[in-house]
C-alpha cells in the first residue's frame, strides 16, 4: 500500500479523497483550522491531518512515506527556511517528492544530491 502526505493549504480534502480511494494518506496544514469544517476536524483529532509550521521539522521518522506532495506550501518561505524545509520534506520520502508552487522564486535552479530520493532533487 502507498503511503502519501500532502503538505498544504486544504489537506483535509486532500487526504479525505485519498482515503476514499483506499490509500494511506496523511496531511500538514501549515495554517490555521479554524474555518475548518467538521469532516476536517474529524480528520484532525484521528489523526491523519496535523497542524504544524513547516519552516521546522516535520514530525515524523525519516522514510515513513512513499510520496510527499507539496502544495502552495513553500511559496512564502525565506530562502533560508526553504533550503531547512526541502531536505526535511526529502527526509520523510522513500520514493518521491512532488511540489506545486504558484509563485516564482527570485533565485535560480539549483539542485540538492545524496537525499533518499535515490536521485537528484530539483527546485525553482
Amino acid at each position: 500500500m502507498q503511503k502519501v502526505l500532502h503538505v498544504g493549504p486544504d489537506s483535509c480534502t486532500v487526504v479525505s479523497n485519498l482515503l476514499k480511494e483506499g490509500k494511506e494518506a496523511w496531511g500538514v496544514e501549515p495554517y490555521d483550522l479554524d474555518d475548518a469544517d467538521s469532516s476536517c476536524k474529524s480528520l484532525v483529532r484521528k489523526g491523519f491531518v496535523r497542524l504544524s509550521d513547516i519552516k521546522f521539522s516535520l514530525p515524523y521518522r525519516p522514510d515513513s512515506f512513499n510520496l510527499v506532495v507539496v502544495s502552495d506550501a513553500l511559496d512564502y518561505l525565506t530562502p533560508r527556511y526553504l533550503n531547512k524545509t526541502l531536505p526535511d520534506l526529502a527526509r520523510v520520502s522513500t520514493d518521491g517528492l512532488v511540489i506545486f508552487t504558484g509563485m516564482s522564486f527570485s533565485f535560480h535552479f539549483g539542485i540538492f544530491t545524496s537525499f533518499s530520493l535515490g536521485g537528484p532533487l530539483f527546485y525553482v
